[in-house]
């Protein structure tokens, strides 16, 4: 069943790189785009897809009878060794990836180039019980939430990459940490 499941999202992803035809634009998501984002077929907006975190999304151009005419339009390799264990965002063209240390990239859904990569340095010596891993991002309006390994939470510019805000939720130093994609709720 989980590999399944795997295959599904993994084929939802391609299809809706496919589908992203147009230049990488800002990403102004909505909060009512946020509420209704199973019915978006042209965006990933959530790490579960909507707020039900069904994974699911209605698009059927993929099915078992053509699956296998399927090939690779582009790669995107991070660079970053560990675990990669995220959902991408997709909005506006632009694929927003995470990887372990975190890294974040902004990705052109058509082309697979970069567009843009931002870093927070992770503290020397953290005690991580599960390794630096990053399960992803949260966004609304043109700015991208992320929970950092080191306990902290960011807002970065979904253009630019540019950091807005940094908080700490807790003290790293007291082992605490965070690997979840956040989750944004009205404003």
């Amino acid at each position: 069943m989980a590999a399944n499941l795997r295959k599904s999202f993994v084929i939802e992803l391609i299809l809706i790189t496919l589908l992203s035809q147009s230049r990488p634009l800002l990403a102004q998501v909505t909060y009512e785009q946020l509420l209704n984002a199973a019915r978006q077929d042209d965006a990933w907006l959530m790490n579960g897809k909507d707020y039900t975190s069904a994974r699911f999304s209605k698009l059927d151009q993929i099915n078992s009878g053509n699956v296998t005419r399927l090939s690779a339009q582009w790669i995107f390799q991070t660079g970053i060794s560990g675990k990669h264990e995220v959902t991408p965002l997709v909005a506006g063209g632009v694929m927003y990836v995470t990887t372990p240390a975190n890294h974040v990239f902004a990705v052109d859904a058509r082309t697979g180039r970069a567009l843009w990569h931002y870093q927070r340095s992770l503290p020397p010596n953290q005690a991580l019980c599960c390794g630096p891993v990053n399960r992803g991002l949260a966004i609304l309006g043109s700015r991208l939430y992320l929970a950092t390994v080191d306990s902290h939470v960011m807002a970065l510019d979904a253009k630019t990459g540019a950091l807005l805000w940094d908080t700490e939720m807790a003290d790293h130093r007291e082992g605490f940490s965070a690997t979840l994609a956040p989750l944004v709720v009205k404003d």
